[in-house]
C-alpha cells in the first residue's frame, strides 16, 4: 500500500515522478537523516505535503464534457421550464380583481366585459406558451459528467446571474476595449461576491473592474456584469519561497473603467494604455519542490520571473 511507504521511499518516488529536483531531494534526505529535530521536522512536512498532493492527482475524477441530448436534454428542458414558471409565480400579485370589478372600475360596456372575460384566459395561457417557448429555443448545454458516479454538472460559469443578485434594475453601458474596436455593451449591474480586502495599487481608487459574466441576454436583451473594486487577494509582489514567481497580467486592471456622469456610462480610464501593461506576480503555491506552480511550470509555458511593478504603479495599498 502507498500509505505504508516510509518517508524516504516517498521522497524517492517524488524524485522518480519528476515532482522534485535532485538538489531538493538530496537536501531533504540529509535533513531527514539529521540529528537536528528542526531539520527532521522540515523534511517530514515537505515530504508529507508533497506526497499528499501527488496522491490527489492519482485519485483525480475522470470526467467528460458532453452536450446534452435525448432523455437527458428533455429532462433539463423540463426543469428549466418548471423553474421559469416558479419564478413567474413569484412576480405575480397575490390578489387580482374580477373581470366584473375591473369593468366597473373603468366603465366598460357589457360587450367589452364579455370580450375581456375571454381575453383574460387567452392572455394568461399565451404568456405561459411564450415562457416555455424561450426554453425550447435554447441550445442544448454542455455538461460535465463524472464517469465514476454518472453525476452531471454544468461545464461552464457563463450564465445570467440570479435575479436576487441584481443590485438594481439600472442598465449600464460599458466601453469594451477588446481588440482594435471599441463598442458599448448594454449590461445590468449585479452584486459581486469578491471581497474588498486585499492588495491593490495607489491611483486606482476611482476605478472599478467591469466584467461581463454572461454571453446570454435576459428578457430585455441585457447582459449581466460584475462591477467590483480593483483588489487582489494576495501580494502583488513576489511573496517569497514556496510561491510561484511567474509574471502575469493583473486582469482586473485590464477591465478597469471609470464612471462618466455626462455620458451616463462606464468608460476607459485616460491612462488605460499604461494600465494594461502592469504585470504582477502569480504567487500561487508551488508543490513538489519545483520553482513554478502547476500552471506556469509546464514545459511549454516558459514563464518570465516577476521583477517589479514599475513606474508610478509601484505603490501598493493593503486594504
Amino acid at each position: 500500500m502507498a500509505s505504508a511507504l516510509t518517508l524516504k521511499a516517498k521522497l524517492n518516488l517524488l524524485l522518480v515522478k519528476g515532482l522534485t529536483t535532485e538538489k531538493v531531494h538530496k537536501r531533504m534526505l540529509d535533513r531527514l537523516e539529521s540529528d537536528d529535530a528542526d531539520d527532521v521536522e522540515e523534511a517530514t512536512e515537505f515530504i508529507t505535503s508533497s506526497y499528499t498532493a501527488y496522491e490527489k492527482t492519482t485519485r483525480a475524477k475522470k470526467v467528460e464534457i458532453t452536450t446534452l441530448s435525448g432523455d437527458e436534454e428533455a429532462k433539463w428542458r423540463r426543469e428549466q421550464k418548471e423553474t421559469a414558471i416558479a419564478d413567474l409565480k413569484k412576480t405575480l400579485p397575490t390578489t387580482l380583481p374580477s373581470v366584473t370589478d375591473f369593468c366597473k372600475q373603468h366603465g366598460f360596456s357589457v360587450e367589452v366585459a364579455k370580450t375581456l372575460s375571454t381575453l383574460q384566459k387567452q392572455l394568461g395561457m399565451s404568456a405561459l406558451i411564450k415562457l416555455v417557448a424561450k426554453v425550447d429555443k435554447l441550445p442544448a448545454p454542455k455538461m460535465k459528467k463524472d464517469l465514476t458516479t454518472g453525476e452531471m454538472t454544468s461545464a461552464s460559469n457563463n450564465r445570467l446571474r440570479d435575479a436576487e443578485q441584481i443590485v438594481d434594475g439600472k442598465v449600464f453601458a460599458v466601453q469594451n476595449a477588446r481588440g482594435k474596436t471599441t463598442k458599448n455593451e448594454r449590461v445590468v449591474k449585479v452584486e459581486s461576491l469578491a471581497k474588498t480586502k486585499g492588495y491593490t495599487l495607489d491611483g486606482v481608487e476611482d476605478m472599478m473592474a467591469i466584467k461581463i459574466v454572461s454571453s446570454q441576454t435576459d428578457e430585455r436583451g441585457n447582459r449581466h456584469a460584475q462591477i467590483t473594486p480593483i483588489v487582489r487577494q494576495f501580494p502583488l509582489e513576489h511573496a517569497g519561497e514556496g510561491c510561484c514567481p511567474a509574471e502575469v497580467e493583473f486582469q482586473q486592471l485590464e477591465m478597469a473603467r471609470v464612471w462618466d456622469e455626462e455620458e451616463n456610462t462606464w468608460v476607459l480610464p485616460p491612462n488605460y494604455e499604461q494600465l494594461v501593461k502592469v504585470r504582477v506576480c502569480c504567487n500561487a503555491k508551488v508543490k513538489g519542490g519545483g520553482k513554478y506552480c502547476a500552471r506556469h511550470g509546464k514545459a511549454n509555458a516558459s514563464p518570465e520571473d516577476f521583477t517589479a511593478l514599475g513606474g508610478e504603479w509601484a505603490s501598493v495599498v493593503v486594504g
